[in-house]
């Protein structure tokens, strides 16, 4: 067994982790509005400061965003969606494709080694349901996805 030291943090660190974790468990949710810092200072029994720091980090990480006037909100779930969704928005189209095209394959060889009698049953379902639609684009959407 390896013993390693302790790891000291900051309090801000660990008021951003709290946070993220707040995130992640649903009680702060993407798009809304997360509580103000004197809120904030009175949860977790810290200085305004702390918490600024806190929260700054988690600007500069793409998690959150400060609205002047109007608060702090959730952009998203955790610093690596944070990170995928930057990349992405700096991406040429021909890279995400590329990206997408090697992803699905591998989605596709993985669903196809891991599916049940019962999976092949409901997928036989659902293409014999979407091949007798011959209705509307949403119906035949809907069968597409199904």
């Amino acid at each position: 067994m390896e013993i390693k030291k302790p790891i000291k943090q900051s309090l801000p660190k660990q008021i951003s982790i709290q946070i993220e974790k707040a995130i992640k468990d649903g009680i702060f949710k993407v798009g809304k509005k997360i509580p103000s810092e004197p809120e904030l200072v009175k949860n977790f029994e810290v200085s305004r400061n702390t918490i600024r720091e806190a929260i700054q980090s988690l600007i500069q990480a793409g998690v959150l965003e400060s609205r002047q006037g109007n608060g702090t909100y959730v952009l998203t779930n955790d610093r690596f969606e944070a990170n995928i969704l930057n990349r992405l928005s700096t991406s040429k189209i021909s890279e995400v494709h590329e990206v997408r095209v090697s992803l699905e394959k591998e989605i596709v060889k993985l669903a196809a080694l891991r599916r049940t009698p019962e999976d092949l049953i409901n997928i036989k379902k659902a293409l014999d349901e979407k091949n007798s639609i011959k209705a509307t684009l949403l119906e035949n959407s809907k069968a597409d996805f199904a």
